[in-house]
Formats: C-alpha cells, sequence, structure tokens
C-alpha cells in the first residue's frame, strides 16, 4: 500500500523546488556563478516569506516567487 506525502512534505518540496528555480534563475539572467545565485537568494526577503507556512507564498510558480526577488532587489 502506498502513503501519500503529508502536507508538510508537500510544503517542504514545493518550497525546495522553488528555491532551486530562484538559484537557476538568477544565475541565468545575472550570468553568476551557483554560490553567487544562492547568496542573493537566501538572503533575500523573499525566501523568508516563501518559507512562513501561514503566507502560502509556497503555491504559488517559481517563476512568481522569482520575480517578487526581482522586484525587491529593485526597490532596495
Amino acid at each position: 500500500m502506498n502513503s501519500l506525502p503529508t502536507k508538510e512534505q508537500i510544503r517542504e518540496y514545493l518550497i525546495s523546488n522553488a528555491i532551486n528555480k530562484m538559484v537557476e534563475y538568477t544565475m541565468e539572467e545575472e550570468s553568476l556563478s551557483l554560490e553567487q545565485a544562492m547568496d542573493i537568494v537566501y538572503r533575500s526577503q523573499t525566501i523568508q516569506l516563501l518559507q512562513m507556512p501561514e503566507g502560502e507564498l509556497y503555491v504559488q510558480s517559481p517563476a512568481y516567487v522569482y520575480e517578487m526577488m526581482r522586484q525587491e532587489r529593485c526597490f532596495a
């Protein structure tokens, strides 16, 4: 019998996927190394919002979350 993933497992998967894509998009758009892109993503306020379960930002597409981070950086 297969057990279904829990809501927490799904949330963690979606957050991880969004972070991976945000790093990838940052590397591509800004021609940065993996380390540089990770530094940008992990220092953003957007990632803090993404990881808040009550905000449910993690249900949005990774592209949407990345665009939020881009806007954050433009106005910082």
